[in-house]
């Protein structure tokens, strides 16, 4: 399919007669097959039809490619003559059958493939690139869509794969090869005796002394696994609210003796605002006394903490709250100045 494709690609004169091309597929190519029934098909393998759509697009190559080599003089009385619709649909039963085969050894064509595939044929190129309208235009002029075109390339690549998988020699070892054949040929012989049960009853007559030795030489053939029967009653806070009652001198009692267990630390979020004095600076410090406390003039005199944090802090935390009981380890005084506070106080460390 793709030679017959790069050849009408290449050829000037198929080139400049397009319309003749696609109108004599429709005279001789559809015309004496999809008419007579086109639904109909033409043979069917392993279940699988072969429509008479796909025998004439087939037929069409074939065609083409013998009246290229052939000459002008070739026309379809020779290519009846010659056994070309018999020919065909040989190589379409071979092509459905490799497709079955592939697909039963699950062989695929991946994405990157199918685009490499067609990407690098020079059919579809202009300038030594890929050309997408030069791609769609040559699937038009050979009455195909890039869907049917890329299914059918995936089918051939396919094929390909279990061909060449066909033509490649594996060398065995001689030792697995030898294996191999032993195992596939070896017979065995054997020799079998059936005894009826019923028919042995009257001959065969265990005593106690007998039957007691049995067991005690095969005691796991009569051992079962052991069994524990167990009672259980199910409390949940359901079952019980409506019957159990508490009264308060009991949870008094039970505070008492689990204080610990009830007991919340006090915390305390404090957020802050952080002015670094620069000590490369004259008098950094001082500098820095002077923004920190036109900042908290700021608050005093309504702006947001939040927004004054973000404008003139110079850490990763501005305006950001802070558990004081975090700082602790480090900040005794500070925790401790903290927590004096009340809400909303603002202090100056």
């Amino acid at each position: 399919m793709l030679n017959v494709m790069r050849s009408s690609a290449n050829s000037l004169v198929i080139k400049a007669l397009l319309i003749l091309i696609a109108l004599s597929f429709v005279v001789w190519g559809v015309g004496d097959y999809v008419s007579n029934g086109a639904r109909t098909p033409v043979a069917s393998i392993n279940g699988q039809e072969i429509t008479a759509q796909e025998f004439v697009r087939a037929y069409n190559e074939d065609f083409n490619q013998a009246k290229q080599f052939m000459g002008a003089g070739f026309d379809k009385k020779t290519a009846d003559a010659l056994g070309m619709k018999e020919r065909t649909l040989s190589r379409l039963f071979e092509r459905h059958l490799l497709i079955q085969t592939s697909r039963d050894l699950g062989l695929a064509v991946s994405d990157e493939n199918l685009r490499s595939q067609i990407s690098d044929d020079p059919a579809f190129q202009e300038n030594g690139a890929f050309s997408n309208d030069r791609y769609k235009l040559i699937l038009r002029n050979n009455r195909m869509n890039p869907r049917d075109f890329e299914a059918q390339l995936i089918r051939d690549l396919t094929t390909n794969q279990l061909r060449s998988m066909g033509g490649t020699a594996i060398a065995l070892p001689t030792h697995m090869l030898v294996d191999t054949f032993n195992r596939e040929s070896e017979k065995r012989r054997i020799t079998t005796l059936t005894l009826n049960p019923s028919a042995l009853n009257d001959e065969i007559t265990p005593d106690d002394d007998t039957l007691i030795k049995y067991l005690e030489d095969q005691p796991e053939r009569f051992t079962t696994q052991p069994t524990v029967t167990i009672r259980y009653v199910l409390l949940d806070n359901e079952s019980v609210r409506d019957v159990v009652k508490v009264t308060d001198g009991e949870i008094q009692e039970h505070y008492n003796e689990h204080k610990p267990t009830y007991r919340v630390d006090e915390t305390r979020r404090a957020r802050h605002i952080l002015i670094k004095p620069d000590a490369k600076v004259p008098d950094g410090w001082g500098k820095a006394l002077v923004r920190i406390q036109a900042a908290k003039k700021r608050i005093e005199l309504g702006d947001s903490f939040v927004d004054v944090a973000k404008e003139i802090s110079q850490d990763d935390m501005r305006g950001q709250e802070k558990v004081v009981q975090e700082l602790t380890d480090r900040h005794v005084k500070l925790v401790d100045d903290v927590v004096a506070k009340k809400e909303n106080d603002i202090m100056q460390v």
